[in-house]
């Protein structure tokens, strides 16, 4: 692994991917087993080596560290607490864990507080029960309330919410409901995304039912206005937080900072030995084989990597930096690059610019949010 990676390069982001739920959603393709509670501690074993490992390699300098999977919110505090301990982290290293609402109460809730847990992400979907069945959530929407209740009650200041459009038989009007039940709550942060289906999921069978282009335009418009009027700032294509709130850890994903991923099937971003490169890597989707490979301290290998030259960086920072509504900030790219993206692309930023596409100042290029929904067909220009 130290002939892969650079060592003792600085890193400031920790991704940690817990891979159990209650039951599958109908629509999720993230890779995840029913819960176990001897499974757990045979994983929190591994997890803890897999992180003693890297403590080794790296310099975890962590300013950030999401719990994703999966359901975190299943694992109790003790074992949230457990994994932290093996972890050096400062008073303002932002700390998320993702969670189900039936998967809370109070006193979990306070417990994940006293652990370290200061950002919750909690996954409401739809506050429509009829909704949330067709979606085949664990919970209803009298929970999701109560859960938004318990984290004000608890003095979670940060916490984000997500939910979900363009769902077969979801009017515009069910989706804005969804969105002014949030800002009645006045929600720090909101995330919402379109519906997709893999062809491994089960609703993948009601994939001709998808709502067409123009519905889902009326979904995502309509509340992105509603939300701007609010007082949420959109600073990404599907977030939008009152000031002070964007969420730091998916700020670092879109900004192309390094970030370690440990726990099975979790992807990790890292310097590539020759300092000029960077590796992407993934572990393994099977918690079997992630099990074996910690089991004993050993000369471990990444299994599935590639390396991210100086020609990919460029494009995965124009696909990552028009996501966000900062855009391409043009000193950064010349420094980072060596050219003018007003020059090296002025073909077609002038087409971009004709069709009303992009907004273009002395410091950026950004996709005008009124068009953000055409940003796949605007990167097929640079990419």
């Amino acid at each position: 692994m130290g002939k892969i990676i650079q060592s003792n390069q600085i890193v400031n982001h920790l991704y940690i991917h817990i891979p159990f739920c209650q039951k599958k959603c109908k629509y999720c393709s993230f890779y995840s087993i029913n819960y176990d509670k001897s499974t757990v501690c045979q994983y929190l074993n591994a997890l803890k080596r897999e992180i003693a490992f890297y403590k080794k390699q790296l310099k975890l300098d962590l300013q950030t560290i999401y719990f994703g999977g999966g359901t975190p919110s299943l694992l109790d505090s003790v074992d949230i607490g457990a994994i932290l301990g093996e972890l050096d982290f400062h008073a303002a290293t932002e700390i998320t864990i993702e969670a189900n609402p039936n998967t809370l109460n109070k006193e979990k809730l306070q417990a994940y507080k006293d652990v370290g847990i200061n950002r919750l992400s909690i996954g409401v979907q739809s506050f429509n029960d009829r909704i949330l069945n067709y979606l085949g959530r664990t919970h209803d929407a009298r929970e999701a309330m109560n859960v938004i209740d318990l984290a004000e009650d608890i003095g979670f200041e940060n916490y984000s919410i997500d939910l979900i459009y363009g769902i077969p038989s979801q009017t515009k009007e069910d989706f804005l409901a969804d969105i002014k039940k949030t800002i009645s709550y006045e929600i720090p942060h909101i995330s919402f995304y379109c519906l997709s289906l893999d062809e491994d999921v089960p609703l993948y069978s009601e994939v001709n039912k998808l709502p067409d282009d123009e519905l889902i335009c009326e979904q995502y418009y309509s509340a992105q206005n509603m939300l701007k009027e609010s007082g949420y700032k959109q600073y990404e294509v599907s977030n939008f937080a009152k000031i002070g709130f964007p969420a730091q850890h998916n700020l670092a994903y879109w900004s192309g900072k390094t970030y370690l991923a440990v726990g099975p099937s979790a992807a990790g971003y890292l310097v590539h030995e020759n300092s000029t490169d960077y590796l992407r890597y993934c572990n393994s989707p099977d918690l079997d084989s992630y099990l074996k490979k910690w089991s004993i301290d050993a000369d471990f290998t990444l299994a599935e990597y590639e390396l991210i030259d100086k020609k990919e960086q460029e494009s995965e920072y124009i696909i990552t930096r028009f996501r966000l509504n900062s855009g391409i900030n043009l000193r950064e790219y010349e420094r980072l690059y060596g050219g003018s993206f007003l020059e090296l692309y002025k073909k077609q930023i002038d087409r971009l610019t004709q069709l009303d596409l992009v907004a273009i100042d002395r410091e950026s290029v950004v996709i005008k949010s009124e068009k953000l929904l055409l940003m796949n067909e605007i990167l097929l220009e640079f990419i």
